[in-house]
């Protein structure tokens, strides 16, 4: 889970008060001030900014521009429209002069080249093409910035799911992808309404950010009908700490059971933030962020075991590693080899189920990848040493064929999450403890030989089975509540 620096507090957004507000725009929204906090999360970790397109943003990516490196380090969040510019900029200056000002960041083609858009959908009445010309003017500013997923404001996705508009939303995802080639994404107050929307309508679930905290505040239509929805999607959490009412504390405690993607948290000053961000590591003890994972597609199939935000971790902890070649051992749907690869590693993958194999193989021709992928029993079929070894041990393994073929179908027709609370994690474990304590060993009599010289091995290991390694030489680079770690091992 990954922590987003957000900007309500740099703007004077609250979502309660505006007095509130006005107070904290007075003291927070100098450009000064916002690059000084910008710069203090980013040392701290931080990379990631929710921003909306607020008529201040142009002037801060100016600044950022050339008082500072902060834009090369930070990756953009927008969210869009900012309709209260809108509405200001033509009361102040009328229709056509409001529109100048708003296209005043572009240069002159751009410029031209939206108004052309714009005309030609206005004469045509095409809903469409009105729509992309409004998405290209906000974004006009952030031309230069990178940006990882670009939001539609909550404003319009639940108004445009209120009225069952799916032009509004399909146009939206589609431009964003296909025109700006960046993540799409959708804010709301209305999750599980929205998600049952998108799939009735055939549109690919984008990223969502929502409202998640321990009071179920803006949780539509109950913090537990919400919850229910994690899984089928990327979540980015938003109202963390419902707009002052709960601690950073209470927040990251309740939130780092859920599974999210990230959490975005306003911070407006440096006490503020050292605070939230301590409080964050302290609680998520490893950040899980699987940022890069959106663009790979993964299926799984009958008797395979899907993967899993567990299998998302080792992979983003290994693409972390400096290696020339690693082979993945126990590889399932491909996802960790094929996540490698596409970050320009070299990466082979083993699994002793023929089917895994089938879909791995399957799943790097979905992706473009060239991976070799191979049926071996640990090491049987290994012919060439690697400098990683990677083993993400599996939860419930048998020394019988039959009974393994049996915990795959199993595995594979039930959510993943299921398998990966504790409770579960702990029975499966109690279950078959004496066959992974047989797998991991059969793995450590037999892997050095396939090891290059300074070989290192990364495993992921059930806490109570660290006795296995306590003569070896490791690092403990991660690790999930009291459940299991992930260890590096030196040859």
């Amino acid at each position: 889970m990954e922590l987003l620096l957000g900007d309500n507090p740099f703007f004077g957004i609250d979502n309660l008060s505006q007095e509130r507000a006005r107070k904290k725009i007075k003291k927070s929204n100098e450009l000064e001030n916002i690059v000084e906090i910008m710069d203090f999360v980013e040392n701290l970790g931080v990379k990631g900014f929710v921003v909306s397109t607020h008529p201040q943003l142009k002037h801060l990516i100016k600044n950022l521009k050339t008082e500072s490196n902060l834009l090369e380090k930070f990756e953009f969040y927008p969210i869009l429209p900012y309709a209260q510019s809108y509405v200001s900029k033509a009361a102040e200056n009328g229709i056509v002069g409001g529109i100048n000002e708003i296209l005043s960041s572009g240069s002159i083609s751009s410029k031209l080249n939206i108004a052309m858009q714009g005309s030609i959908g206005l004469i045509k009445k095409d809903v469409r093409k009105l729509l992309e010309t409004f998405i290209d003017i906000e974004l006009l500013p952030l031309r230069e910035v990178k940006k990882n997923t670009i939001f539609l404001h909550d404003g319009l996705t639940d108004l445009a799911l209120g009225l069952g508009m799916k032009d509004v939303i399909e146009t939206f995802v589609n431009r964003i992808k296909d025109h700006y080639h960046v993540k799409p994404g959708l804010v709301t107050k209305n999750f599980p309404m929205l998600l049952r929307f998108l799939e009735n309508c055939d549109i690919d679930i984008p990223t969502i950010m929502t409202s998640f905290n321990p009071i179920g505040y803006q949780m539509n239509p109950s913090k537990m009908e919400c919850e229910k929805q994690i899984s089928k999607t990327e979540v980015i959490a938003m109202n963390t700490l419902a707009a002052g009412y709960i601690t950073p504390l209470e927040s990251f405690e309740y939130l780092s059971k859920l599974g999210l993607s990230s959490v975005v948290v306003g911070m407006s000053t440096k006490e503020h933030a050292q605070e939230t961000i301590s409080i964050f590591k302290e609680k998520t003890k490893n950040p899980m962020t699987f940022r890069n994972f959106t663009d790979i597609v993964i299926k799984s199939k009958l008797g395979v075991s899907p993967s899993g935000d567990d299998t998302k971790f080792v992979a983003e902890h290994a693409n972390k590693l400096n290696f020339k070649s690693a082979l993945d051992i126990g590889t399932g749907t491909g996802v960790i080899a094929i996540y490698l690869v596409k970050n320009g590693h070299n990466c082979d993958g083993t699994d002793v189920n023929p089917l895994a194999v089938e879909c791995a193989i399957m799943n790097a021709k979905r992706n473009n990848c060239k991976i070799n992928f191979f049926v071996s029993n640990l090491f049987d079929n290994v012919k060439k040493k690697y400098d990683l070894i990677i083993f993400n041990a599996p939860l419930g393994s048998y020394s019988s064929p039959f009974m393994n073929k049996y915990l795959e179908i199993i595995k594979s027709i039930f959510p993943r999450h299921k398998f990966e609370s504790k409770m579960v994690h702990k029975t499966v474990f109690k279950l078959t403890k004496n066959q992974r304590k047989n797998l991991i060993t059969r793995f450590f009599d037999s892997v050095k030989q396939f090891q290059t010289s300074n070989g290192k091995i990364l495993l992921s290991i059930h806490t109570p089975e660290l006795y296995l390694v306590e003569d070896m030489t490791y690092e403990t680079l991660a690790e999930y509540h009291d459940i299991w770690r992930l260890i590096l091992i030196k040859n």
